[in-house]
């Protein structure tokens, strides 16, 4: 909402004529506004007959009318709103008592309390401004919050149907259960990583990977795989599929992204923090894998280009892979044909034997 001037170009009869007016659409719409609107244009009709400090009185009137313009917004109720309508409207009772106390002055102690109420004018107009901005901020949130619950609900009834099995089918333990249904958005990740793996990652490669602590990875991730352990190949297959759904449908998203989680597992292939054999046996054999599977991402353009794994002589035949991917990038190539070049350079300088310089 633009602010209402505050130089006078407004009359305050014409506010006054518009709480009015607003007072009775509250009444029909939002009640619960009107006692607001009401105690708003009575202080403003103190106002207008008041004679000292008229301009800054008046400046007053315009941030109350702007406040209770953004009150009169409010068509959705929750706590936060309705706690801020009620430190404006305190605010406002305040106002209205200090003007009945400054019309009950003689004229001396108006004289002389001139300066002390220009004071007294700013600091309610400053608690007014704050107020406002505070409202506004809260219903543009809530507005949000609400456009976000709508999307999602109708992703959910225009979502596939879960598979053909429930957790009890399964025989699902009870922790596991509720690591599904109560910590799906720490899960989500950790489920993406797994699905990715060319082979069963380990908690700690995990943890590596997302950058995690290997403590909270091991309190969502611990328990399902300890229940994965025990399952056939087709019951943990079926088990991961049914997780995989839950998470899915519980964080508003149609599927695990795939290419983001290759592209996160590809970074820490070239770059990422190794903690023996395993890893570095795992990035030497994957990369590559990862990297072609992977949407292209400036963070994974810079670990290809700051890592010495791709132009290793271990890599040479995952090189003509890695070309043909890069070959594909239309969107910001330019910004990839350095590394075409390396990469094309690089294959070039071998002997008769295949074997690179």
């Amino acid at each position: 909402m633009s602010r209402i001037p505050d130089n006078g170009t407004i009359s305050l009869s014409a506010i006054i004529n518009s709480l009015n007016t607003m007072a009775g659409v509250a009444q029909l719409c939002v009640p619960y506004v009107q006692p607001v609107i009401l105690l708003a244009s009575a202080i403003i009709c103190g106002i207008q007959q008041l004679k000292d400090n008229k301009r800054a009185f008046t400046r007053l009137a315009h941030d109350a009318y702007a406040m209770v313009q953004a009150v009169a917004q409010v068509h959705i109720h929750s706590v936060e709103l309705q706690h801020s309508i009620e430190k404006f409207t305190a605010v406002l009772q305040q106002i209205q008592y200090y003007l009945h106390e400054h019309r009950t002055r003689n004229l001396m102690l108006r004289f002389f309390g001139a300066a002390q109420d220009a004071v007294k004018i700013r600091e309610y107009r400053g608690q007014i401004q704050s107020a406002r901005e505070l409202l506004e901020l809260q219903i543009e949130m809530r507005t949000h919050e609400n456009i976000i619950l709508m999307l999602r609900e109708r992703s959910e009834r225009n979502a596939s149907p879960p598979p053909p099995y429930t957790a009890e089918d399964l025989m699902m333990p009870e922790d596991v259960r509720r690591i599904a249904q109560e910590d799906f958005e720490r899960l989500l990740p950790i489920l993406g990583v797994f699905s990715v793996f060319q082979e069963p990652p380990t908690i700690k490669q995990i943890t590596r990977v997302l950058g995690l602590a290997e403590g909270e990875v091991q309190a969502v991730w611990g328990p399902i795989l300890a229940y994965l352990d025990e399952l056939d190949s087709d019951g943990r297959t079926r088990c991961l599929e049914f997780l995989e759904r839950l998470v899915c449908l519980a964080n508003n998203t149609p599927s695990i992204d795939s290419p983001t989680y290759h592209n996160l597992v590809a970074r820490w292939c070239l770059l990422g923090p190794k903690g023996g054999a395993k890893d570095v046996f795992y990035a030497a054999n994957s990369w590559a894998h990862h990297v072609c599977y992977s949407n292209p991402s400036v963070q994974l353009r810079d670990a290809l280009m700051q890592s010495d794994i791709p132009l290793a002589s271990e890599s040479y035949e995952d090189l003509p892979e890695i070309i043909a991917w890069l070959e594909g990038i239309h969107h910001d190539a330019e910004q990839w044909a350095e590394l075409l070049s390396t990469y094309r350079a690089r294959l070039a300088t071998r002997d008769d034997d295949g074997l690179i310089f």
